[in-house]
């Protein structure tokens, strides 16, 4: 019961917070423009307290950062560490993102960047415009939404207290994820992927085969869509059901717990949800 407790308080502060990151004014103008040449850098960190952040692609060979904004209150400061370059987004102590004074961050990231990147933002959604095609992407928020992660990455690292992550033909040997509270979507993806899900639905949809599952949920439903399954399945539900609509060998199954073989188990799938459904298909 305190656990159920503490996961409402979660989602509750959850709605709240984005609905405050959601009073964005569109028309808000530009503040600040910074632009780098990356060619040196091999990873690129941009961070903000309060912010929404927009990645995009350019042809271009600089990297550029905007900043909208109707507060001029906003600095942008940067710093050049070995290869390493940040940028941190600021606005003065006790600022908070209501109404007209939100912030917008676009960032322009060259298509000819291959190595790392790092965004991360405290109360501030975060989404990506274009796909990417880079070594590594670490994606970090407190409360906001983290929206449509595609492209080829190597590694994959998302963490998020409250919001909904999601992403589409995405491409990558490793993908991790820790959230709190909300849901996770993936469309046409492909890759092994680990993780938690405290409170929300996660829902991945291979494009192919799979790749090596390990993922807990605390309360929420697990729901995987492979088209072309190989797997060695260990799943176990507490309270919930386990449903595998493709055809195992089955080693032991009960209402709690489901281990079998799908095809050649060319991958492990191990699924675990405290208070929800799992369901393979």
């Amino acid at each position: 019961m305190k656990k159920i407790f503490g996961v409402l308080l979660i989602v509750i502060g959850f709605i709240i917070a984005l609905n405050a990151i959601g009073m964005t004014n569109t028309s808000q103008p530009v503040i600040k423009h910074e632009k780098q040449e990356i060619t040196e850098f091999d990873k690129i960190i941009i961070s903000a307290r309060t912010a929404n952040i927009e990645v995009e692609t350019t042809t271009n060979s600089e990297l550029t950062l905007e900043v909208k904004s109707d507060s001029n209150d906003i600095k942008v400061s940067k710093e050049e560490s070995g290869s390493t370059l940040t940028f941190n987004v600021e606005e003065p102590k006790g600022w908070f993102a209501f109404g007209k004074k939100s912030i917008k961050v676009i960032v322009s990231l060259p298509e000819a960047y291959k190595d790392t990147l790092d965004i991360s933002t405290n109360a501030g959604n975060i989404s990506f415009s274009d796909e990417l095609h880079i070594q590594e992407l670490v994606v970090r928020t407190t409360a906001g939404n983290i929206k449509d992660i595609s492209g080829e990455i190597e590694q994959v690292t998302i963490k998020s207290t409250a919001g909904n992550i999601s992403g589409y033909d995405l491409i990558t040997t490793q993908t991790d994820i820790k959230a709190t509270a909300g849901n996770i979507t993936f469309d046409g993806f492909t890759g092994s992927i680990t993780g938690s899900n405290s409170a929300g639905n996660t829902n991945v949809d291979y494009n192919d085969v799979n790749g090596n599952v390990d993922f807990k949920s605390s309360a929420g439903n697990i729901k995987l869509t492979i088209p072309n399954p190989s797997f060695v399945l260990d799943a176990k539900v507490s309270v919930g059901d386990i449903k595998v609509d493709v055809p195992i060998m089955l080693e032991s199954s009960s209402k709690q717990n489901y281990q079998g073989t799908v095809n050649d188990g060319l991958y492990t799938i191990n699924l675990s949800a405290s208070a929800g459904n799992i369901k393979i298909e």
